[in-house]
């Protein structure tokens, strides 16, 4: 089952909601608190018992109250939360772009034919060799650089030459020793 995301509610949107909710009670309570008009010479209204109305009154004055504290609330009027937000989404974003880079490099790495083959590397007399196959035989890849990595970036270049381009490896004779 695929996990549900849920949407993070906006400052705006929970600041409605909260006055909804008040203006809400307000309306609730206009019964108890307003009277109708009355007429001279008519009867007085009911009384309301265990003191209905003080509970409504206090409850109005205590909505209002809130109304008031939000209202005063200078953060539900400016942008900074929202900037704040803002900016730590393209923080996260970026965040997220250089890991899928260095995501992107490690997995070519890995496509490399250097990485894959592991040729031999060896020290020559002009910098380093890398070589994989027989190199008695024609067969062999070789890549030449002054240091190892400029070596084996050579020998994964060696895939894209033609066979007239390739690179051979001259091997000297060593001189042999006398037998005394």
């Amino acid at each position: 089952m695929k996990p549900q995301s849920l949407p993070i509610p906006s400052r705006e949107s929970s600041s409605a909601n909260q006055f909804g909710v008040l203006l809400t009670i307000t309306q609730a309570l206009q019964p108890y608190l307003i009277l109708a008009p009355q007429e001279l010479g008519s009867s007085p209204p009911p009384a309301l018992d265990g003191g209905t109305v003080l509970a409504a009154a206090t409850t109005f004055i205590k909505t209002c109250a809130k109304m008031d504290e939000l209202l005063d609330d200078s953060s539900r009027w400016n942008l900074e939360g929202q900037d704040a937000l803002y900016d730590a989404l393209v923080q996260t974003q970026e965040h997220q772009q250089r890991f899928l880079q260095a995501q992107t490099a490690a997995a070519s790495s890995l496509m490399r034919p250097a990485f894959q083959l592991r040729p031999t590397l060896f020290l020559a007399e002009t910098g380093y060799v890398a070589v994989h196959g027989d190199l008695t035989s024609s067969g062999a890849v070789i890549g030449y650089g002054e240091t190892p990595e400029a070596a084996l970036a050579d020998f994964d270049l060696a895939f894209q030459r033609k066979p007239q381009e390739q690179k051979a490896l001259i091997a000297e004779e060593k001189p042999k020793r006398k037998k005394k």
